[in-house]
C-alpha cells in the first residue's frame, strides 16, 4: 500500500481491464489466450515488479485472483474485482486485508481456463468448454461484477500507520547499528 510513496495513480487508464491470476493459476491455465480474446491486458504474477506495477496503475479495472493485484489496485484507485478459480486460494488473507480497509470480502466466481497441455483425458476433453465458460464469465465480470474501491479516508489512515511503523523499524534499525561494537 506504499507504493504510492514510489508512483502516483495514473489520470487517465491506458487498459480498459486487467486480469491477474494468483501464481498457481498460472502455471495451469492459459489466461494469456483468454486476455488477449476479450482485449484485457493479461497481468502476469511472475513478471518483474516494475511491471505489475505499470499494468495495474494504468487500468482502469483489475479482476484479480492475487491478493497483492488487488493491494497495489487498490493503493493506484483502481477498482478491483476479487475472483478465485480454485479453493486453493485462501480466503482468510483476503478477509484480514479487506477488514483492514473496511470493506466487506467475498470472491466472484471464475472457472479455469486450462491450457492445452493438461494432464488428464478427461480436462482435455473438457477443456474447450471450460476455457469458452472462462471466457464469457471474465468478460461479464468485467462489465457487471461488483467493483471494490476502499475509502480515500481509511486507505490514507492505514497508509500513515504503515509509514509511522517503517519508521519505527527505521529507527530501530539505526540504534542497533549504533550499539555494534567497531
Amino acid at each position: 500500500m506504499l507504493v504510492r510513496e514510489l508512483m502516483d495513480p495514473v489520470a487517465k487508464p491506458e487498459f480498459r481491464a486487467a486480469f491477474m491470476p494468483h501464481h498457481s493459476s498460472a502455471d495451469y491455465d492459459d489466461w494469456q489466450s483468454v486476455c488477449d480474446a476479450l482485449g484485457i491486458r493479461y497481468v502476469d504474477p511472475t513478471a518483474p515488479v516494475e511491471d505489475t506495477l505499470e499494468a495495474i496503475r494504468r487500468s482502469a479495472l483489475v479482476v484479480t485472483e492475487s491478493l497483492h493485484g488487488a493491494v497495489v489496485a487498490d493503493a493506484f484507485r483502481v477498482p478491483w474485482i476479487p475472483v478465485r478459480t480454485r479453493p486453493r486460494i485462501l480466503e482468510f488473507k483476503w478477509q484480514d486485508w479487506a477488514g483492514s480497509l473496511e470493506l466487506g470480502h467475498s470472491f466472484e466466481w471464475l472457472p479455469p481456463a486450462w491450457k492445452p497441455d493438461i494432464d488428464t483425458q478427461f480436462k482435455r476433453r473438457v477443456r474447450p468448454v471450460s476455457t469458452r465458460v472462462a471466457r464469457e464469465r471474465l468478460r461479464w465480470l468485467t462489465r457487471f461484477g461488483k467493483k471494490r474501491l476502499s475509502r480515500d479516508d481509511v486507505l490514507e489512515r492505514v497508509r500513515q500507520r504503515m509509514r509511522e511503523a517503517f519508521r519505527d523499524l527505521l529507527d530501530a534499525a539505526v540504534r542497533a547499528a549504533d550499539l555494534q561494537p567497531g
